[in-house]
């Protein structure tokens, strides 16, 4: 049990996602270079399942997987959270680029209107924070988190 990898996705999970950021905010502290994080949450998740079922939920998550990697590509770090909700990593990432991608990946999967021919729609947040605004990982995902949930300090 445990492991790295979300089996659903095939995407990193929190514990892979946690590695590669201790790393990054190592590079961070050693060679002064910034990376961002993005929190990104499927708000409307726990509709479908309700609505819907664990199946077509799951058939939901592995559409929006597909998304993400094709709005950010293969230079980021993806890992599946819980839910619907995903952690995106970008080394050397500025935060104007997190948050054109953030904004476009927003758009595309509110764009997504059914799943297994099943009407939906989808609502989503994310917060992003830079690693260089807090003093450890941690405080970075949870400075993310907060402002997807629109609490705490706004990005200048």
């Amino acid at each position: 049990k445990g492991g790295i990898m979300d089996p659903k996705t095939g995407m990193m999970n929190m514990y892979g996602q946690m590695g590669i950021l201790i790393e990054l905010y190592d590079n961070y502290m050693q060679n002064h270079e910034d990376f961002a994080y993005i929190c990104f949450e499927v708000t409307s998740y726990n509709n479908i399942i309700e609505d819907y079922g664990s199946e077509v939920a799951e058939d939901l998550i592995r559409i929006i997987s597909i998304k993400i990697l094709n709005v950010f590509g293969p230079k980021v770090t993806i890992a599946r959270i819980y839910g619907a909700n995903f952690g995106i990593t970008g080394r050397k990432m500025s935060l104007e680029e997190a948050e054109i991608k953030a904004e476009r990946l927003s758009d595309v999967l509110r764009d997504i209107k059914e799943v297994d021919n099943r009407l939906c729609s989808l609502r989503v947040i994310y917060g992003i924070a830079m690693g260089s605004e807090k003093d450890n990982v941690l405080e970075v995902t949870e400075l993310a988190r907060q402002r997807s949930k629109g609490i705490g300090v706004p990005l200048s």
